[in-house]
């Protein structure tokens, strides 16, 4: 679920700077527009919207779900709609929540634990990418060239050890969708600031536009035993998951992030992760009955459900 959004904050999303992505989050602060350019159909939802920006989506025909604690009002003798006061001029498609704590939109909780999950499982992954840092001004992490994916078991000290000098992210291809995983260990770290981190796909460096062509994310950094720290992130093409953290944008971000609390500060796009997060796929076979109870006998007659 989490893939499917821009941002996604557990606690409060705070939009200080322009945002070309889509909103889920328990609070929004929102100082400035959210929303992709150029895509037709996207939604966003927040449950307390806190702060409202007039601009809510960056098209009218986009959809905006809140929560059961906001007030709606019409304005403009009915033809626009009002959130806790403030006039939306975009989008026109609103919707609430009867009672959120009943029955939400999307279950922040469920989210939350199927991000964990993937956290958890990229975390025990086996560093096999190559390190080289001996050029402060070419410091590289190259995938080896027979992976699908790449991972850099890394800490939050080596990454604040120099923040000022960019990481080379090379070897992915446009041929395939390989992708790289960078595990951050935050034990002991209060602050992390991350270095730019520029991705390099066939030898050339990929700039952070707003976009709609999801191509190129193919980095995930997952930070782990980071609840109550600040991360800091600069300029990066990368998903980022910081499960009980403050993140804080200072430059422009292209991917999903996924926090307790994201603060933009400055721009950043919608650039939804294409990448793997496990060169294996485990197939479980199950039967099950007509009401989905798993059967440990299995009629002759019966066809195989498979659950990836």
């Amino acid at each position: 679920v989490a893939g499917n959004f821009h941002l996604v904050a557990f606690g409060t999303a705070t939009l200080g700077a322009h945002t070309n992505g889509n909103v889920l989050a328990a609070k929004v602060l929102a100082s400035s527009n959210f929303g992709t350019n150029n895509i037709p159909d996207e939604v966003s939802y927040i449950q307390n919207y806190a702060q409202v920006n007039g601009t809510s989506a960056s098209n009218t025909s986009h959809t905006l779900v809140i929560g059961s604690v906001n007030t709606v009002g019409l304005t403009d003798n009915g033809n626009a709609f009002t959130i806790n006061g403030t006039k939306l001029d975009k989008p026109f498609n609103l919707r609430k929540d009867a009672n959120t704590s009943t029955l939400p939109y999307i279950d922040l909780n469920d989210v939350e634990s199927e991000v964990a999950g993937i956290s958890s499982l990229v975390a025990g992954y086996t560093t096999n990418v190559t390190k080289d840092f001996s050029d402060m001004n070419n410091r590289t992490l190259t995938m080896p060239a027979s992976a699908g994916l790449g991972v850099y078991n890394t800490t939050a000290a080596e990454m604040n050890g120099d923040t000022t000098h960019e990481i080379r992210l090379k070897g992915f291809v446009s041929s395939n969708n390989n992708s790289m995983i960078i595990n951050v260990d935050c034990s002991g770290a209060s602050v992390v600031n991350m270095p730019p981190l520029i991705v390099y796909i066939d030898g050339v460096a990929i700039p952070t536009p707003e976009t709609t062509n999801f191509t190129s994310c193919r980095v995930l950094v997952n930070f782990i035993n980071c609840s109550g720290d600040t991360i800091n992130m600069n300029l990066a093409r990368a998903s980022v998951i910081a499960l009980g953290a403050s993140v804080d944008l200072k430059q422009n971000l292209n991917g999903t992030v996924v926090a307790e609390n994201i603060k933009v500060s400055a721009e950043s796009h919608r650039d939804d992760y294409v990448g793997k997060l496990t060169d294996n796929v485990t197939v479980q076979k199950v039967w099950k009955n007509a009401v989905g109870t798993t059967m440990t006998t299995i009629p002759s007659d019966y066809t195989a459900v498979v659950q990836l």
